[in-house]
């Protein structure tokens, strides 16, 4: 029963309207929150979005078309959301720091709005690379450091590079990453500042910062009385508001979550289920037949739980923070696309998580609790959990779907996404799509990729599909938490073919095979060193000890690094061809081969060869409607590379087995001159 001053129907006149009792909490009065809270997307008047200070117990409704602050006491800044009529922010709010702009703020552990890393570095922080410059932000009157601005990203010259050993402290520091710290916690910061803010949208289903916490917390009770600490629990379920619900309440638990491809089948799925070994299945019910055979394959029992199907779990209470789970213990388990061999399973702890979800933000731009961010990469790899995790730590909202282009594309316009990460085929899909000229993208403000660099062209042409954004590479690995290495939009076009720089907390370096550094310009093995790496792999103690050797992440990416410190990926080491003992990167062929227009995806590999050991050989699949000869491939190669390095077997394919990130899986190519 509501009373007078805390929320209750005892003011209908003061709140417009009781709250839903069925869901303790803020609940916006508009029945769409999305479009209420966020922007006003169809340029008519809505009603307002009311927070709720949960320290005073009151509601404070909003007027329109401004975005103002309000200081609550011991608890920081505190926005309410008004509307303006263009869907944007007046002018002077949009410039000036603090003002809600669209920098990094993260909830602090003491409820404040904390801001980014990066804005906070002091004089004397150890810089990641020699080439860096950190920033120096000057001490208001209180001897703080003043908050930086990343909303101005574009018209500055900085980038934000910071030492582990650094980062470490800073983690702690501002975060309160340390001791018994989950991600779920995170969130519950997040939920604790923004309750009536809208979280997760899923084909119209919606829930709110109150109602996620909520949600995790039964199922971290689900979870715990069926997993003992340190437990696994495989997690079968595709991109849906279901997927960080549970993988929230896993880790918050102490259990291991082990995410899973849908993509898989029965002889996969068994393998990694004899090698994790989960006590408990979380899966949706059109998996079940799989999942079926994959256990009898594995010789395992396993209980199950089908989320669109079983009665979810009841009400725990409200949330509590995790306790008596260390924060550097295994938190999840994530196994390798298997482009190479047998998948790997990739262990993170608490710490790497939050780490990386916490550090990569900072290079990135355009990311702060105002930002609509679509999820349609697969939500089981760890590339798009470096994006959701962070996404639902800021207090920002989440559109989560699967990508189908057309599809995506009117996600992208209904909702007036801010951003989203897709992979280069996937934006040269959209870009090829008939629908681009009928739909208005122009509030997009960032579009990450990653996977691979885009020729000149190609990312020309993504640009001008989006117009208004800034387009960032991201390069990582699924040992790394998914980003270690970044290129913002500024240096987009000026460094093309760049990977760019280590993201805040993790240093680069290029070695040989002797892990000797070797001079700027030259090739050879990127290897890293940052807290968000693994800290090995799942019953893999000699593949452990090759790869994090001497302390530093080897990458087996080759690549070098230029004169003002920008990275350069040639190739995989293990994609490398040695023709007649000459090196040939893949890599550089496929950038030449996709200069032919008629081309939409290619991929080169060594074709087994008596003479010389290898050849070049290169699969195409073309654009819809385009006619290309092999002939005309091998005259194009010549023209622009050395003659050893032209393909001397070309083939043309209707499309490519891809990985989960939109890699072209070479290793299902290679299999058809094996024997």
């Amino acid at each position: 029963m509501g009373r007078r001053g805390h929320g209750g129907a005892g003011h209908p006149r003061r709140h417009g309207g009781g709250l839903d009792r069925d869901q303790p909490g803020c609940q916006p009065a508009d029945p769409d929150p999305l479009r209420a809270g966020l922007h006003e997307v169809d340029g008519q008047s809505r009603p307002r979005l009311r927070e709720c200070d949960h320290r005073r117990g009151r509601l404070r409704p909003c007027g329109r078309g401004r975005l103002h602050r309000f200081r609550r006491s011991g608890a920081g800044t505190q926005f309410r959301l008004h509307h303006e009529p263009d869907g944007r922010r007046p002018a002077a709010q949009r410039a000036r720091p603090g003002a809600g702009g669209r920098g990094l703020s993260l909830p602090g552990r003491h409820g404040g709005a904390r801001r980014g890393l990066a804005a906070r570095l002091r004089r004397g922080a150890a810089v990641a690379s020699p080439h860096a410059r950190p920033i120096l932000p000057r001490s208001n009157a209180k001897g703080r450091p003043r908050d930086v601005n990343l909303t101005d990203w574009d018209n500055r010259e900085r980038r934000y590079d910071l030492s582990p050993e650094a980062a470490a402290r800073e983690l702690e520091r501002h975060y309160g990453i340390a001791g018994e710290t989950t991600f779920a916690d995170l969130v519950a910061r997040a939920a604790e500042q923004f309750p009536a803010k809208v979280a997760i949208v899923h084909h119209g289903r919606i829930l709110t910062y109150a109602q996620l916490i909520r949600k995790v917390a039964a199922v971290r009770r689900f979870v715990a009385d069926r997993a003992k600490p340190g437990q696994r629990v495989a997690l079968l379920v595709d991109n849906s508001d279901h997927y960080p619900i549970w993988y929230f309440g896993i880790l918050a638990a102490g259990a291991v979550a082990v995410p899973i491809n849908p993509k898989l089948v029965a002889r996969e799925l068994g393998y990694m289920v004899g090698d994790a070994e989960p006590v408990l299945f979380v899966e949706e019910t059109r998996f079940e037949k799989l999942i079926d055979d994959a256990l009898a394959m594995a010789g395992r029992d396993v209980p199950r739980f089908v989320v669109d199907r079983d009665p979810p779990p009841p009400y725990a209470g409200e949330w509590q923070p995790t306790r008596g789970i260390d924060v550097h213990s295994p938190a999840a388990i994530y196994y390798t696309s298997g482009t190479t061999g047998a998948p790997k399973g990739v262990i993170h702890t608490h710490y790497s998580l939050m780490a990386g979800a916490v550090l990569c933000p900072e290079a990135w731009e355009h990311t702060g609790p105002e930002t609509r961010f679509l999820a349609c990469t697969p939500m089981f790899h760890i590339a798009s959990h470096v994006f959701f995790l962070v996404i639902l730590a800021l207090g920002a909202t989440l559109v989560v779907d699967s990508y189908q282009t057309e599809r995506t594309m009117r996600q992208i316009a209904d909702h007036r996404i801010d951003a989203f990460f897709a992979v280069p085929s996937q934006l040269l899909m959209m870009e090829q799509h008939p629908l681009k000229d009928e739909l208005d993208f122009s509030h997009v403000k960032m579009v990450c990729f990653g996977a691979a660099p885009m020729a000149m062209d190609r990312l020309q042409a993504v640009q001008d599909m989006f117009p208004n954004a800034g387009l960032v590479h991201a390069m990582g690995q699924t040992e790394s938490c998914g980003m270690i290495v970044t290129l913002s939009s500024k240096r987009a076009f000026e460094k093309i073919g760049s990977v760019g720089v280590p993201v805040p907390g993790n240093v680069i370096r290029v070695v040989d095979a002797d892990d000797n550094d070797v001079p700027r310009g030259e090739i050879g093995e990127l290897v890293s060193r940052g807290p968000q790496n693994m800290i090995g792999y799942l019953n893999r103690p000699d593949a452990t000890a090759e790869t994090l050797r001497g302390g530093w992440l080897h990458t087996g990416d080759l690549g070098y690094q230029d004169e003002d410190g920008y990275l350069y990926l040639v190739d995989r080491s293990k994609d490398m061809i040695i023709r007649g003992g000459e090196n040939i990167y893949s890599t550089e062929v496929e950038d030449v081969v996709y200069m032919l227009d008629a081309v939409s995806l290619c991929a080169v590999i060594g074709v087994p060869d008596k003479l010389f050991g290898e050849e070049v050989g290169v699969f195409i699949q073309t654009r819809k409607g385009r006619a290309l000869a092999a002939e005309d491939v091998q005259k194009h190669c010549r023209e622009h590379l050395a003659a050893y390095k032209v393909p001397r077997v070309v083939e043309f394919v209707d499309d490519f087995a891809m990985t989960a990130t939109g890699k072209i899986q070479k290793g299902e190519l290679r299999k058809r001159y094996q024997g």
